[in-house]
């Protein structure tokens, strides 16, 4: 059985789906949610539980060609490799794993398949709702908390601790805006470089999972080239499909996605080398670890791989 191979890194979460019949997101979630024996720890009600991650999965659109369950799903699997490192593993209680878990599931929940820029340029009503500024990650958080309290998965619990849950889930969810990456990493760098981290900490422990949850969400250049050229090709397609849109509405296209004047290729090295590289070398100079060793291996060995074809293409 695939899951027998979640704490894998070259888990594939797209053979999931396909398995699955588009339920990749339920079956990994019951499953991880079982695996961490977070059903028995936290008294959940597995029916609740169970419709949880149904309504999770249901609000994610499966015509989104990157942003959808399967893209979630991934990120959890992701998260919960990271949650299986000792450094990690050894200081967190089972409600910060549910938490954890719980935003990878909902982070991108809802996503309309396109960017920041198209909502407002569209004059979208969720500009108008939330501002200007993340605006999605804004988006996801009231979706994510109205679905966790329409399941009752956490009825249970007492106040301060679901109070707790949903603060935590929003401070994760929110630290996915790729606009505020400078602002997550520069805190953690700080921390990792002064040896300044403090595990005790709860400003330093929740930082560490919002970098935990940043790294799983662009944890594509880390995975092994066939799985990774596979949701390059993905994310690449949604954005050359908002630029067609952008095109056809007579709307300024957004960088990197004019399909016309990119590649797929181009738009990985570009992302590899300002976004990607640094965030995994800080949470490898955090952890040192074999799975980060891996990763980083990966990521070079893609990257140059990108570069290749880059510039075959430019011949």
């Amino acid at each position: 059985m695939l899951l027998d191979n979640v704490d894998e890194w070259e888990f594939d979460t797209i053979k999931l789906d396909l398995l699955t019949r588009g339920h990749p997101l339920f079956n990994l979630a019951m499953h991880l949610f079982q695996k961490h024996n977070l059903i028995t720890t936290l008294d959940l009600d597995v029916l609740k539980l169970m419709r949880l991650c149904r309504l999770i999965e249901e609000s994610y659109h499966r015509r989104n060609s990157f942003h959808n369950s399967t893209h979630a799903a991934d990120v959890t699997q992701a998260v919960h490799c990271y949650l299986l490192e000792a450094k990690i593993a050894d200081s967190l209680t089972e409600i910060e794993i549910f938490y954890a878990l719980l935003a990878a599931l909902l982070h991108d929940i809802d996503h309309p398949g396109v960017n920041q820029n198209f909502l407002i340029a569209t004059s979208h009503f969720l500009p108008k709702i939330f501002g200007v500024i993340s605006v999605l990650e804004n988006h996801h958080c009231r979706a994510a908390i109205a679905l966790l309290r329409e399941s009752g998965v956490i009825e249970h619990l007492l106040s301060s601790q679901r109070q707790f849950i949903e603060n935590q889930i929003v401070a994760l969810i929110m630290s996915t805006d790729m606009a505020r990456q400078q602002e997550y990493l520069s805190k953690f760098k700080l921390l990792v470089d002064n040896d300044t981290f403090d595990i005790s900490n709860h400003d330093h422990k929740t930082l560490m999972l919002q970098i935990a949850l940043k790294c799983a969400d662009i944890s594509n250049p880390c995975r092994s080239w066939q799985l990774c050229t596979r949701w390059s090709k993905r994310v690449t397609t949604e954005f050359f499909d908002q630029g067609h849109k952008e095109k056809e509405l007579g709307i300024q296209i957004s960088p990197l996605f004019d399909d016309t004047k990119h590649t797929t290729a181009d738009i990985q090295v570009g992302f590899y080398l300002n976004v990607a590289r640094p965030l995994f070398s800080c949470w490898s100079d955090f952890l040192h670890t074999p799975l980060c060793g891996m990763m980083l291996e990966n990521m070079n060995d893609n990257l140059a791989k990108w570069d290749k074809i880059v510039k075959s293409e430019k011949n």
